[in-house]
C-alpha cells in the first residue's frame, strides 16, 4: 500500500493526544514512512478558516511534487486495520474505472445523499466531513484556484465535486470521539458533529443506518431526509461561495518520521 503517491495528515499542535494516537495507528497501516504531516497553529480568524487552509496547504504541497492524487487524513480518526487494504483496493478501482473522479470518501461520517450504487461497497455519494479521503490532481488544482471561500471546505467540495464524488464502505477509518476545533452552523451537520463527539459507536450506527435505509424498503424515507439536508447545504454553499481574500499560510510540512 506504499504506492499511494502522497499521504498528507493534519494535526493541531495543541492536540498532542490526537498526534500520538495518529502516529501509532499509521505505523500499523503499512502505508510506509513517506507520510507528510502538517502541524498547524490555531488560525487567527477561526477554526473553519484554519481547517480550509490546512487542507489547501497539503494540496499545494502535493502538486508541487507532481503527484497525481493524494490521501488526506485529519487527526481525529481511528483506523479499522482490517479494512484499510480493501478500501485502498476499491479506491484504485474507482480511479481506473471513473477517470473523471474528484474525491473518494473513506470515513463513516456525514453521508448526505447516495446518488448511485455501483458495487456492494462503492457508491456515488455526497458526504460532509474531510477526515479521510482521496482527492485527484484536477480536484486539488480546482480547490487551489478557488481558494478559501466563506464556506466550510467540505460544504464547498460537496457542490464543487458533486458529480464526481464517491464513497467506499466499509470505510477504512471511524472518527475518534473528541471535541472538534471547527464550528458549524447547519443544523443537520451539527447533529452529525454532536453524535461523533459523544461516542464512536453512536456515530458508526448513524452511518450504518443511513446506508441500510438507502438499500431497503426505507429508501424513500431516507431520500426525503437526505434531500432536505442536501438542499439546506446547497443554500449554505450558495451564500458562502465567494472569495474570502484570505491567503494560505506557510506551515511547516514534514515527514511524520521526523522529530517533533
Amino acid at each position: 500500500m506504499n504506492d499511494i503517491p502522497y499521504i498528507g495528515c493534519i494535526n493541531m499542535k495543541h492536540r498532542t493526544d490526537r498526534y500520538d494516537r495518529l502516529r501509532k495507528f499509521l505505523k500499523l497501516t503499512k502505508f510506509g514512512d513517506d507520510i507528510h504531516l502538517l502541524r498547524a497553529d490555531r488560525h487567527e480568524i477561526d477554526g473553519r478558516v484554519g481547517c480550509f487552509d490546512s487542507h489547501l496547504q497539503l494540496y499545494r504541497h502535493c502538486l508541487q511534487r507532481g503527484c497525481e492524487y493524494a490521501l488526506i487524513l485529519e487527526d481525529d480518526i481511528v483506523f479499522d486495520l482490517e479494512q484499510v487494504a480493501e478500501c485502498v483496493k476499491n479506491a484504485n478501482h474507482i480511479m481506473k474505472t471513473y477517470p473523471d473522479w474528484c474525491k473518494i470518501n473513506c470515513h463513516d461520517y456525514g453521508v448526505v445523499r447516495v446518488l448511485e450504487t455501483l458495487t456492494p461497497h462503492i457508491y456515488r455519494a455526497l458526504c460532509v466531513g474531510n477526515q479521510c479521503y482521496f482527492i485527484s490532481k484536477t480536484a486539488m488544482q480546482k480547490a487551489l484556484d478557488t481558494g478559501i471561500t466563506k464556506n466550510h471546505i467540505d460544504v464547498q467540495q460537496l457542490i464543487d465535486f458533486e458529480n464526481n464524488t464517491f464513497l467506499i464502505t466499509p470505510p477504512m477509518i471511524r472518527i475518534y470521539a473528541s471535541v472538534s476545533d471547527n464550528t458549524n452552523e447547519n443544523i443537520f451537520t451539527n447533529i452529525c458533529c454532536m453524535i461523533s463527539q459523544q461516542t464512536e459507536l453512536a456515530q458508526t450506527l448513524f452511518h450504518d443506518i443511513c446506508m441500510k435505509c438507502h438499500n431497503n424498503a426505507l429508501r424513500p424515507c431516507h431520500e426525503v431526509v437526505s434531500t432536505i439536508w442536501f438542499n439546506s447545504l446547497k443554500v449554505e454553499y450558495n451564500a458562502g461561495n465567494k472569495s474570502s481574500g484570505i491567503k494560505l499560510c506557510d506551515s511547516t510540512i514534514s515527514l511524520i518520521t521526523d522529530p517533533v
